[in-house]
């Protein structure tokens, strides 16, 4: 979970803010960061 719970209430954050845009940057960032090495979280 972790992470990607963080990246979901970013990109709700974001859409909240109305920006549609920021939300898909958001996406790209959190996925390249889940991609890097890290500890094992299931």
């Amino acid at each position: 979970m972790g992470a990607a719970a963080v990246g979901g209430v970013a990109a709700v954050r974001l859409v909240a803010d109305g920006n549609a845009r920021s939300v898909e940057e958001e996406r790209v960032h959190q996925d390249r960061l889940l991609r890097r090495p890290q500890p094992a979280e299931t």
